[in-house]
């Protein structure tokens, strides 16, 4: 009904004809027989010749607006009727004298569905032409038939928007009967056709006895609800009083679903209850706390003070009443400028409402530049201050806290210290003070010109990191000396601003609290650099003992002559022979006791062996328990008198140059001993594998071969159990022979000169195709990660192949059965990066330094090239291998392609 009067079409088009035209429904009673209409919609024109308004008609029964009229309808309601059941429009002649006091002629026109139109014109125009009624009743006709299809459309609209609702609708007609329900209502209570809503929802023969939802038709209002259904679900109703496009007043009943905001609410409740108990714990643990908190206060060594947010004061504790001189019950409910009567030591000014200052802005520390506190008796003290507003749980600030204490002692102590930084400063010594976690709080005037960078730079931040110190020995171990001694001193090494590593002489000395853990340490650090490398070239020179004119020998404490070079064999042939019965070993015990009893270090004396005077210098060798024994020839000084206190005077002061260069000589010697020989035995190396390769590489081909075509051969053969156990073997001895192939292919490898043949290749593709010739177990985990992108270098790809073979080989074996191998790949300022880490047994400290020295494996099964090798083919490739390891835990090694072998694709 809505839709068809409030159908743009239909009014404009009613609206718009001279004639009264009225659109009406006929109502019948159960019989089928006439007994009202119901006005749809009427036209200006109509009210004017009806003296009605069309609001007051619109959706109105005709019986009820004639009533006030005082009008009988019944012969029209008949006449309409009529029309209506035999569909044939009828023509009478009324007059209205009360209205318009004219006559006039009116026409019903039967239409579909009880629908029909009357139309009201005056008596002068009926001379109109038959056709322009015709006419106007096919127009109307039209817009009739289109407006109800509308009105279909838009039901069928209605009907989808109800059937996709998230919630049941239910219409419900005065009689509880059911005219509707939506897909959710059938979903729960199934098909409702012909059915009452007591009957479907609640399985009653007869309705509720106290319907709540047929409150809304007695009251005309809607009705909010909740009720239980019978599936035990709480629902909620909304029911409305909804007028059917027939004039009937039904229900229209919406119903969701709350039975899980019903847990909801009960769980709401219990944990509100169980809310309400923690506020009054709350409450109780929060008043123990105040009494808690007044004690502490009053027991700290900081005087306090407490206001509220106008500044009155609310606590002083016993320090803050010494202090400023007034007692608490004094200086309680008195405002805080009165009590705390505080202004700025250089200015003499007093600070602005310093508790509103402190609510806007929080934390302030320091409420005047330099504070001093005027107590009650006028007197004046320096104090360090701070305020800070009080906040409860629930972010209300009730009021302020100040905190102070007297800052005299410590005025003091940092004049002290100012006095004792400027001695410090004095001193060419890089000190530093730092706290135990390395934070720096001090750097001397001697450190910034030793390191380069400044107090202000310095200071914050940690020691060991700007300075990137490395230690001798393991840092837990200097902490213990720390704690046990007190103090450290060693060598370390560190950089500079400008990157430059030096070494240092390290004096450590601490301070501790009272509890005897360290607060702070004291570093005093002298450069020794230089001096470490003028000693590194003394030793360097004393190792040529062989060059030297004068004989040097070393023996043990039985006289043993372990060591001697040329000259001594020069000067004394038969030393060696005689041993510990030659002339020059007189007086033996009495040498020996020196050393042995009066632990003496040196000891020189002059001898005459073979009537030939030589002073003897004996020296102990700490690191090997020798005496280390010095002749120089002093016979000619001996002979000539007149010059002998001139010659003694000298021969003393070139002793020690002597000694000095003798050690150089020795040292020397040794170094290039060690080297020839290492260089004699690198040269047997190069041509053993020479011959190796060439003598075993022929005959272990053919053995390949003749291996491989047995192996086909037996593939011939009926699968038996010997077939099985000669196929293992057979797999044995290639592996075997694979292995054999290996060790030629390192000893050649380190002995022959390498040249690389350089080409472009992707170094991501290149480990991948490696990795596939590798026979690496399930067991251990394979990470590779080149962060997706393509590395294009110029390298030799054999050697890579080499390199990478020998590294995740090693590594596999040091993982034996399980664990996890890593290999990563990256470039950084056009270097290639290759690192291959592994979670294997490690290596240890004692064997690290001699990892990539030929012959040398800590394998039972191996013969120490595989990382020489591997070393070799890095340097051929101008690049470097380094490692790095900790014994349990595993070893990554690192492979640096530089630029010279690096380059993006031409």
């Amino acid at each position: 009904m809505q839709n068809i009067t409030s159908d743009k079409q239909i009014t404009g088009l009613l609206s718009k004809l001279s004639e009264g035209i009225a659109y009406c429904k006929i109502l019948t009673d159960e019989k089928n027989n006439p007994v009202d209409w119901l006005y749809l919609d009427i036209n200006e024109a109509y009210g004017k010749i009806n003296n009605l308004k069309r609001e007051e008609v619109i959706g109105r029964r005709a019986t009820e607006v004639f009533a006030k009229k005082k009008q009988n309808i019944d012969s029209l309601i008949q006449l309409y009727g009529a029309v209506i059941l035999s569909g044939k429009s009828s023509t009478t002649e009324q007059q209205y004298s009360k209205a318009h006091n004219r006559g006039h002629h009116s026409s019903v026109y039967s239409l579909q569905n009880g629908y029909f139109a009357v139309v009201f014109k005056e008596i002068p125009s009926q001379i109109e032409t038959v056709e322009e009624l015709r006419q106007t009743k096919a127009d109307l006709e039209r817009k009739i038939q289109t407006s109800t299809e509308e009105l279909i459309k838009e039901r069928q609209r209605l009907y989808n928007v109800l059937e996709t609702l998230p919630f049941h609708i239910v219409l419900i007609d005065k009689d509880h009967k059911i005219l509707f329900g939506n897909r959710i209502f059938r979903k729960i209570f199934g098909q409702y056709q012909g059915k009452y809503c007591h009957e479907v929802i609640f399985n009653r023969n007869q309705p509720c006895e106290n319907c709540e939802a047929y409150k809304a038709l007695k009251t005309n209002k809607p009705i909010r609800w909740e009720w239980i259904g019978p599936d035990g679900k709480y629902y909620d109703s909304f029911s409305y009083p909804f007028i059917d496009y027939d004039g009937s007043t039904n229900i229209l009943e919406a119903v969701i679903d709350i039975t899980e905001h019903k847990r909801n609410e009960t769980e709401l409740k219990k944990y509100r209850d169980q809310l309400t108990q923690q506020v009054i714990e709350h409450k109780k643990t929060l008043h123990e706390n105040e009494e808690r908190w007044a004690t502490t206060l009053k027991s700290i060594c900081d005087a306090v003070i407490t206001t509220d947010t106008k500044g009155i004061i609310t606590f002083m504790n016993p320090v803050a009443e010494k202090l400023t001189g007034w007692s608490e019950k004094q200086a309680t409910g008195k405002p805080i400028e009165q009590i705390f009567h505080i202004i700025d030591e250089q200015t003499k000014q007093k600070p602005k409402d310093i508790v509103t200052k402190v609510l806007t802005q929080g934390f302030i520390t320091g409420l005047a530049n330099q504070t001093l506190l005027i107590r009650k008796d006028g007197t004046e003290i320096p104090i360090a201050d701070c305020g800070t507003p009080i906040i409860t749980a629930d972010g209300i600030m009730p009021g302020v806290i100040f905190v102070f204490q007297d800052c005299k002692k410590h005025r003091k102590a940092q004049e002290a210290n100012k006095r004792q930084a400027a001695l410090i400063d004095l001193s060419p010594v890089a000190n530093i003070v730092r706290k135990i976690d390395g934070t720096i709080t001090f750097w001397s005037k001697g450190a910034e010109k030793t390191y380069g960078w400044t107090k202000t730079e310095a200071v914050g931040k940690f020691t060991h990191e700007l300075l990137e110190t490395k230690f001798t020995q393991p840092f837990d171990t200097i902490i213990s000396e720390l704690q046990n001694k007190q103090s450290w001193t060693g060598i370390v090494t560190q950089k500079t601003k400008d990157n430059r590593t030096r070494t240092m002489q390290s004096w450590w000395l601490v301070e501790k609290t009272e509890q005897g853990e360290i607060e702070s340490i004291l570093e005093a650090n002298i450069d020794i650099t230089e001096r470490e490398q003028i000693e590194k070239e003394i030793s360097r020179l004393a190792s040529f003992p062989t060059l030297s004119p004068n004989a040097i020998l070393e023996v043990d404490f039985e006289g043993k002559i372990n060591y001697a070079n040329p000259a001594t064999e020069k000067l004394f042939p038969n030393l060696k022979t005689m041993g510990i019965n030659h002339e020059f070993f007189s007086d033996w015990q009495h040498i020996k006791e020196t050393f042995e009893i009066k632990k003496t270090n040196t000891l020189g004396r002059e001898t005459k062996i073979d009537k030939h005077w030589y002073h003897q210098q004996f020296s102990l060798v700490p690191q090997t328990q020798q005496i280390r024994i010095y002749i120089t020839d002093i016979d000619e000084l001996k002979q000539t008198e007149h010059a002998h206190a001139q010659a003694q005077q000298k021969l003393e002061e070139n002793t020690v140059l002597l000694e000095e260069y003798a050690n150089q000589m020795e040292k020397l010697a040794e170094q290039r001993a060690r080297q020839l020989q290492s260089a004699e035995r690198l040269a047997a190396i190069g041509q053993t594998a020479s011959m190796v390769g060439h003598d075993i590489r022929n005959p272990l081909q053919a053995i390949t071969s003749d291996m491989y075509l047995i192996l086909e051969e037996i593939k011939t053969m009926p699968d038996k159990q010997s077939k099985q156990v000669i196929t293992e073997s057979i797999d044995s001895v290639n592996h075997n022979l694979n292995y054999i192939n290996k060790i030629i292919s390192d000893l050649q490898d380190y002995t022959r000169p390498l040249k690389p043949n350089v080409q472009n290749t992707n170094l991501s593709d290149l480990i991948l195709s490696t990795l596939l010739t590798i026979n690496v177990p399930k067991s251990i985990e394979v990470t590779i990660d080149s962060k997706q992108i393509p590395i294009p270098i110029k390298t030799d790809i054999s050697y890579i192949q080499r390199i990478l073979t020998n590294l995740v080989t090693n590594a596999v074996q040091a993982m034996k059965e399980k664990g996890k191998l890593t290999i990563k790949t990256d470039v950084e300022k056009n270097v290639a990066t290759i690192s291959i880490q592994d979670t294997g047994i490690g290596i240890t400290k004692e064997v690290s330094n001699k990892m990539f020295t030929p012959l040398f494996t800590t394998k039972s099964k191996g013969q120490g090239l595989g990382l020489a090798v591997v070393k070799r083919l890095v340097e051929a490739l101008n690049g470097t291998i380094t490692f790095e390891s900790e014994a349990g835990k595993g070893t990554r090694f690192t492979v640096e392609l530089p630029q010279t072998t690096f380059s993006a694709d031409p």
